[in-house]
C-alpha cells in the first residue's frame, strides 16, 4: 500500500463547479491535501491542470509544485494524458512540421515531469493519435516509432520512463490491443520506453471479463511501467460497480507489480484514474477506490 496514486484532473471541478478548474498552485495544494488525507501516497497530473502553459513554467514554479506535494506527504509521480491541450502536435501525422513539434513537446513534457519529481509519463492522448483519413495504420505506426526514436535519447538523462498506453476502440483506432502496444514498444526499443496497463481498456477489449484482464496482466506486466485502475462499467474507479477486481489484484500481486522495478531505482505504482467525474462526488470516488484497493491488496 506504499505506492497508490490518484489522477487529479477530476478534482478541479470540486473547487470550481461547472468549469475546467483553476490551474494554479493553490488548487493543487487543496487536491494534494485531500488525497493524502484519504491515504494516497502519490498524485498523477495532467500538465495543463498545473498551469495554462505548462511548458513555460519556470524552474521556481516547478519546484513550488514539487514542494507542495511533499509537504502534503505525497509525491508527484508523473504526467498522463500527455499531449492534452497542446497545439500543433500529432503522433501519427507524417507531416514534418507536425512531427518536429510533437517531438519537441514530448521532450518538454518529460523534462517537466522530471522537474516535478516524477518517474513516469503515460502517453494515451487519443485525440492526438487517431489515424487521419490519408494515413494508414502502418504509416501511423512508423511515424510514432520515428518520433519516439528521436525523443528517447534526448530525455535519457532525466530517468523518466515513457509508458505507452493501449486505449479502447471507443477512443481511437491506433494501438487498441495489448499486442499492438507491445509491438510499438519493441519497435522503439529503448529501456526507458515501455508499455502500460489500463484495466478499463483491457476489459473493454475482452467483454469486461476480469479473468481475461488478469491473464493479460500476467502476460504483459513485465514490459509495463505503470498501471491505471478504472472501472470499465461505470468509467469511474474501482469499487463503483459489480465488476470484480479480485482476479486483477491477484494477477498484479502474482506478477510482482509493487516489488519489481521498471529501472533499478524505480518501483512501480498503481494509480486510480476515473473518467466519469462529471456527475459524481470525486472525493467519494477517491474514498471508495481506496477501500476497494485495501480490500484486495492485502
Amino acid at each position: 500500500m506504499q505506492r497508490i496514486a490518484m489522477c487529479t484532473e477530476g478534482w478541479y471541478r470540486l473547487f470550481n463547479p461547472g468549469a475546467v478548474g483553476q490551474a494554479n498552485l493553490e488548487t493543487f495544494k487543496k487536491v494534494a491535501g485531500i488525497c493524502a488525507g484519504i491515504g494516497y501516497t502519490g498524485v498523477e497530473v495532467v500538465a495543463p491542470t498545473l498551469d495554462p502553459n505548462p511548458l513555460k513554467m519556470s524552474q521556481t514554479r516547478r519546484r513550488q509544485f514539487q514542494k507542495a506535494a511533499e509537504e502534503s506527504g505525497l509525491r508527484i509521480i508523473g504526467l498522463h494524458w500527455l499531449l492534452a491541450m497542446q497545439e500543433g502536435v500529432y503522433l501519427t501525422d507524417p507531416d514534418p512540421a507536425v512531427r518536429n513539434k510533437t517531438i519537441e513537446t514530448i521532450v518538454g513534457l518529460v523534462r517537466l515531469a522530471a522537474d516535478l519529481g516524477g518517474q513516469v509519463v503515460v502517453h494515451g492522448s487519443p485525440a492526438q493519435r487517431t489515424l487521419l483519413p490519408h494515413v494508414s495504420y502502418e504509416a501511423g505506426f512508423d511515424n510514432a516509432v520515428a518520433i519516439y526514436r528521436e525523443v528517447m535519447p534526448r530525455i535519457e538523462y532525466t530517468g523518466v520512463v515513457v509508458c505507452f498506453e493501449q486505449l479502447t476502440q471507443l477512443e481511437t483506432d491506433f494501438c487498441t490491443t495489448m499486442p499492438e502496444m507491445h509491438r510499438l514498444v519493441e519497435a522503439v526499443d529503448h529501456p526507458q520506453f515501455c508499455g502500460h496497463l489500463d484495466t478499463k481498456a483491457m476489459a473493454h477489449k475482452h467483454g469486461n471479463d476480469p479473468e481475461k484482464v488478469a491473464k493479460l496482466i500476467l502476460q504483459y506486466s513485465a514490459k509495463a511501467g505503470h498501471c491505471h485502475l478504472n472501472d470499465p462499467i461505470t468509467m469511474g474507479a474501482p469499487g463503483g460497480s459489480n465488476f470484480d477486481f479480485g482476479p486483477i489484484f491477484q494477477a498484479l500481486k502474482a506478477s510482482g507489480w509493487q516489488r519489481d522495478r521498471i529501472q533499478a531505482s524505480k518501483l512501480r505504482w498503481l494509480s486510480v484514474e476515473p473518467f466519469n467525474f462529471k456527475e459524481v462526488d470525486i472525493e467519494a470516488i477517491a474514498h471508495q477506490s481506496m477501500e476497494c484497493i485495501k480490500g484486495f491488496w492485502k
